[in-house]
């Protein structure tokens, strides 16, 4: 499917190129439905938001992180679709090596981009309280969006520390993109054990054998 996938964008190259970014989407979507291609639905989410208008704001959240030498890793279904799995997302999921400072200045760095915290909270806050969030409040991502541009959203997963030797490195564009290590996607993925992870878990063995 995904050959059969990469030969119609290919045929269809000049259309998508010729297109604005924010009805990029929409055409790719309109013309695999005139084709009747309706198995082919699932790769073009995954197309869209890897390469198309969720490319240009992954790459521009990863620049500012790596421009201030954070050490993060994605984990959601930009991660997922990197590895090379078929998954539409909209919102980047990420981890970070755990400790004040880091929360710190990712949180400078979101806010420097656009980006503000859902919630009345801060990376003090999300440092100091971190156990009564996860086990009280039931909250294991610090959300952040742009009110401008509601498509342009971030969690940070806080119920997981990002640990040393765990990251692989893949480019997008001209951006190097940390994820994390695939064995240990996996293992977090079991842990949640949410119907979409245990989806996740079952594409992501099958790159791994």
């Amino acid at each position: 499917m995904a050959i059969q996938f990469w030969l119609l964008v290919d045929k269809l190259e000049f259309l998508i190129i010729a297109t604005t970014a924010a009805y990029r989407s929409k055409l790719i979507l309109v013309l695999l439905n005139l084709l009747c291609v309706d198995k082919l639905i699932d790769a073009a989410f995954w197309y869209i938001s890897v390469y198309t208008d969720g490319m240009t704001f992954l790459e521009r959240l990863c620049n500012a992180l790596n421009e201030q030498q954070l050490e993060y890793a994605l984990v959601g279904g930009h991660a997922v679709a990197l590895y090379g799995a078929v998954r539409g997302t909209i919102d980047v999921d990420f981890v970070v090596r755990w400790s004040r400072q880091c929360l710190l200045d990712t949180e400078a760095t979101l806010n420097n981009i656009g980006l503000v915290s859902r919630l009345p909270i801060n990376a003090d806050d999300v440092f100091n309280f971190r156990e009564e969030y996860i086990e009280n409040r039931n909250l294991i991502a610090w959300n952040f969006y742009n009110p401008a541009n509601l498509t342009e959203q971030v969690d940070i997963v806080i119920n997981f520390k990002l640990k040393a030797n765990s990251i692989k490195l893949v480019k997008v564009g001209n951006t190097s993109v940390p994820l994390l290590k695939l064995n240990q996607l996996i293992k977090m993925k079991s842990a949640a054990g949410r119907p979409q992870d245990l989806q996740d878990i079952a594409a992501l063995e099958k790159l791994a054998k």
